[in-house]
């Protein structure tokens, strides 16, 4: 999965942080378990990089971290990290949902 680097809202170049946090996203994001339990979940790459691209660089940036802690954790902070993944993903898809109507 590939990860556009920049924010959606303005055409400005990325910040340093913003790309560093979206590459470890980018690493986690390439794990075939995670990729799998998206896909059963409905969600295309497309639909992935385009929510991505709408958090604000603060939002990249947490998100990043907890993948940081998470990641460090073994295969119990692999789960657990699957867990606030998805749960931030069915997140997303509920807020798209509300902006929608």
């Amino acid at each position: 999965m590939l990860i556009p680097t920049g924010v959606a809202a303005t055409n400005s170049a990325p910040s340093p942080q913003r790309i560093e946090d979206m590459q470890k996203i980018q690493r986690v994001l390439e794990s075939k378990v995670l990729q799998d339990r998206l896909h059963k979940l409905g969600m295309n790459e497309q639909q992935i990089n385009d929510k991505l691209s709408r958090l604000s660089d603060a939002q990249v940036h947490v998100f990043a971290s907890r993948v940081d802690k998470v990641t460090s954790g073994g295969f119990a902070g692999l789960l657990i990290g699957l867990l606030v993944l998805g749960i931030l993903v069915l997140l997303f898809i509920y807020l798209l949902k509300v902006v929608i109507k």
